[in-house]
C-alpha cells in the first residue's frame, strides 16, 4: 500500500516543475536567421524572436497554472 503525502508536498513539487520547465523556456537559444530577401534588421529580427519567446513563455505558465490544481489531485488520487 502506498503512503500519501501531504498536499504540500505534491503543490511544491508542481511548482518545482513549473518553475524547471520555464528557466528551460526562458534559456532557449534566441538566434535567429534574417531573410536575404527582405529589408529587416539583425535587431529588429532578434526583437521578434524575444517577443515570440516571451510569448510562449506566458502561454506555458498559463497553462501550468491552469492544470495545477488537476495534476496534483490526480497525482494525490
Amino acid at each position: 500500500m502506498l503512503h500519501l503525502k501531504p498536499k504540500q508536498y505534491y503543490i511544491n513539487l508542481y511548482d518545482k516543475y513549473t518553475a524547471e520547465r520555464c528557466r528551460r523556456a526562458e534559456n532557449r537559444p534566441t538566434e535567429t536567421d534574417v531573410p536575404r530577401d527582405k529589408k529587416v534588421t539583425k535587431k529588429e529580427a532578434k526583437a521578434v524572436v524575444n517577443y515570440v519567446n516571451n510569448l510562449m513563455l506566458t502561454f506555458e505558465k498559463g497553462e501550468r497554472w491552469a492544470n495545477r490544481d488537476k495534476t496534483i489531485n490526480d497525482w494525490m488520487e
